[in-house]
């Protein structure tokens, strides 16, 4: 479905995305209620649906702005021309990713997400030696 409204006018995507993708987001809600009265209060699954649950406005925010995109590629793949500039001997580049855990009771949970929301250039932001080791 991402792919099928990509580039269409927001208007189109705000009436894709209510139709296709809001039933989703609410059994998603309804899912991880439910999975808090079943798992342990202090299991690492409970403790990332509660995480998600306290952002749960800015995870649903896509739904009413069609200007809002679902992915960040665009400014991974720009991270990765600026870092390709800076050290072009280097075939491959780390992007930071979540990272998922299964339980015996639960379908994947993300437990972190590290995923780089903004283009380093676009922020200002200039890399040099110590910095890029961060990365």
């Amino acid at each position: 479905m991402i792919e099928a409204i990509r580039g269409a006018p927001p208007d189109r995507r705000k009436i894709v995305r209510r139709r296709q993708s809001k039933p989703k987001i609410e059994a998603l809600r309804r899912w991880w209620d439910k999975m808090l009265t079943e798992l342990p209060r202090s299991s690492s699954a409970a403790e990332a649906i509660r995480y998600a649950i306290t952002r749960w406005a800015s995870l649903c925010r896509f739904l009413n702005d069609g200007t809002i995109e679902i992915d960040n590629n665009a400014p991974e793949r720009a991270i990765r021309a600026i870092l390709s500039l800076i050290e072009p001997r280097s075939s491959t580049v780390s992007i930071p990713r979540p990272t998922f855990t299964t339980s015996s009771r639960a379908s994947p949970i993300i437990r972190s997400a590290g995923s780089t929301n903004c283009c380093l250039g676009a922020c200002g932001i200039k890399i040099d030696s110590s910095s890029r080791a961060a990365l």
